[in-house]
């Protein structure tokens, strides 16, 4: 009868831990992300890749100027421990196909702007285009605010 009892209770506690909901942690140490910026009207195009190793390689090609540049830069370790917490939080929404490309009063000769992201389980991108306020869910306009300050502390030769 002790036993019947035993294992009853156990049964239970095994659905009860089974049934819980656990919050999904995702994976991020394996990743890339491309972060681009361009215009047709000025004939200009930026672009940069990044990896989980902290590689980030940039292409600029601007048209008026006649320039192309291939740059590679090295982050530091706190700069890809901020990119993995950001993407972390990114990788848990599904991301819109575009943002801000539904009002025709907006000016036409502004920057587009595009992202993708590759991790182990999930992929998704975005193309942005002078969204209206409050458009971008919380955790991509926090992580895209995490990428161009990365490009901007590490890409020596931006605008220059």
């Amino acid at each position: 009868m002790r036993t019947k009892q035993l294992l009853t209770g156990l049964i239970f506690a095994i659905l009860a831990i089974c049934s819980c909901e656990m919050e999904k942690t995702i994976e991020t140490d394996v990743f890339s992300i491309s972060y681009s910026k361009g215009s047709s009207w000025v004939d200009y195009f930026y672009n940069a890749t990044i990896d989980q190793n902290g590689l980030m390689q940039v292409t600029e090609t601007n048209g008026l100027t006649k320039t192309n540049r291939k740059s590679k830069y090295i982050l530091d370790d706190s700069e890809i421990k901020m990119i993995k917490e950001k993407l972390n939080s990114l990788v848990k929404i599904d991301i819109s196909d575009k943002y801000g490309f539904d009002n025709e009063n907006n000016p036409t000769d502004l920057p587009v702007t595009k992202l993708k992201y590759k991790t182990t389980i999930k992929s998704d991108s975005t193309s942005i285009y002078f969204p209206k306020e409050n458009e971008l869910p919380v955790e991509l306009n926090a992580f895209l605010q995490t990428i161009r300050q990365v490009i901007l502390d590490n890409d020596t030769l931006l605008n220059n």
